[in-house]
């Protein structure tokens, strides 16, 4: 199959988190979000721009995920969703591929994700390392976690 990875707008990508992504969610879906690293409210946050990402396939959309920053040093990734039919593609892989290029082309030195849990292991697969849990927010508990500039190394078992 071949993908293709274009920017899109909050307007495109806010009915696909709102009916799909977080379909009970009860607070405000707002293009950015002022939730830091260590998973407390920061409206300071509100300052940086969104970045909004659409994966396509024949002209449908097949996924989407979006970044921002939260400080000068810190991208939050944020958003992603793979439609079910489009699944198994390694499109989330793509999505998060294309942050890791906006990240580090801005000269961001790491990505912070707030994962729901259940998604944990398919973010350490991508690079992630966790470093704390916290579960004060929808859809909790979720994982903190993050991706540096250097990649962190995968130790060999029993390291």
């Amino acid at each position: 199959m071949d993908f293709e990875i274009k920017s899109i707008s909050f307007e495109e990508i806010l009915p696909i988190w709102k009916n799909f992504l977080w379909p009970e969610r009860t607070s405000v879906i707002e293009n950015v979000s002022c939730i830091d690293q260590w998973g407390k409210i920061d409206v300071g946050i509100r300052q940086f721009k969104s970045e909004f990402y659409g994966c396509y396939f024949a002209e449908k959309i097949a996924g989407v995920i979006s970044c921002h920053a939260i400080s000068s040093e810190v991208m939050r990734i944020r958003g992603i969703y793979v439609f079910e039919s489009y699944r198994n593609n390694r499109i989330g892989s793509r999505l998060i591929s294309r942050v890791k290029t906006t990240t580090f082309e801005q000269n961001y030195k790491k990505i912070f994700g707030l994962v729901r849990a259940n998604n944990e292991t398919y973010f350490k697969n991508a690079g992630f390392v966790s470093y704390g849990r916290i579960g004060s927010f929808e859809y909790g508990p979720h994982i903190l976690m993050e991706l540096s500039h250097s990649e962190p190394q995968k130790h060999p078992e029993g390291a």
